[in-house]
């Protein structure tokens, strides 16, 4: 019996039940029907029935109607495919395999949500399938990396029943490009040590960010306390500041995306809190940011940038 949550295969036992002798049919499906617990049974029941002709993972976004990732199941009474009444060679017999196409990387965007296959994108997949069939005009088929397979039931059995074609197609194969494995090696490991090494600096970086917010913080007006803050502009509008580490230098630094412009005479618009800073920038006349400081660090002004450091 089909999930009582989910009647997608109830509907496929319906065209299971309607095929004729020689009949086939073909169904799109949620991504999930071919590896969820719930219909796992069924699936297994189909699948040992040898019903299961081709399986096909399109690519994302190509139906208006969802988002979800979908497949395409194409179901078969008699895969032995005897020749029709009239044609002397027959079909090549499959009986015991399933064709698994991976068709996910193909297609091109036609909008921000929606792809489209094109037309040597269709050709593709559907000369794959009749070469895998054994249709005298399509050619020999071959198991292609990354693309499509043709599968056992022997091997779907060891994979639980699991209809996923990227569990089968593998990866696409890389093309040689002359350069030694030894040198490859190297490099990627150079380039692991690297990021290990960036990585332990941002984890640095935040820890010294989570203990800086204890000593200063910018005020300009009302702002949130903290290492990121927000300069308020006489217009109204926010300049955000953010406070950051310098692991080279163990300085702590302050980068804003603008300056806060301060009239002579005005600063009394501001509401400062005692101890408080007023800083004058270099880049501009009368151009200020207000530090509220607690004396445990200096600063100094270097172009933009305030830099910030413990004192000895």
């Amino acid at each position: 019996m089909p999930p009582v949550r989910n009647a997608n295969f109830a509907w496929v036992q319906h065209l299971i039940y309607h095929l004729a002798p020689t009949g086939y049919a073909g169904f799109v499906l949620a991504n999930g029907s071919m590896s969820s617990n719930e219909s796992g049974e069924i699936r297994k029941n189909i699948v040992e029935a040898d019903l299961v002709n081709c399986m096909v993972a399109p690519p994302g976004q190509i139906f208006y109607s969802t988002q979800i990732p979908t497949r395409l199941w194409f179901l078969a009474r008699d895969n032995s495919w005897r020749p029709p009444e009239g044609q002397k060679k027959p079909l090549r017999d499959r009986r015991g395999e399933v064709l698994f196409i991976g068709a996910h990387k193909m297609g091109r965007m036609v909008d921000r949500t929606h792809r489209e296959l094109t037309d040597e994108d269709i050709q593709r997949i559907a000369t794959t399938y009749h070469a895998w069939r054994g249709e005298p005009d399509a050619g020999e088929h071959q198991d292609i990396p990354g693309f499509c397979k043709s599968v056992t039931l022997d091997e779907i059995r060891a994979h639980g029943y699991v209809l996923t074609p990227g569990r089968y197609v593998g990866a696409e194969a890389v093309q040689d490009d002359g350069e030694p494995f030894e040198e490859k090696m190297a490099e990627a490991v150079k380039k692991a040590l690297e990021e290990i090494e960036i990585m332990a600096m941002i984890v640095k970086k935040i820890e010294t960010l989570q203990k800086i917010k204890e000593f200063f913080e910018f005020v300009a007006g009302k702002n949130r306390v903290g290492y990121q803050g927000e300069h308020k502009r006489q217009d109204g509008s926010f300049v955000k500041v953010t406070i950051t580490y310098d692991p080279e230098t163990q300085r702590w630094y302050a980068l804003y995306s603008g300056k806060v412009k301060v009239r002579e005479g005005d600063t009394d618009r501001f509401a400062l809190r005692p101890f408080a800073f007023l800083v004058r920038g270099t880049a501009r006349k009368n151009y200020n940011a207000f530090l509220w400081f607690w004396g445990k660090y200096d600063i100094r002004i270097e172009r933009q940038v305030i830099w910030i450091w413990p004192r000895e």
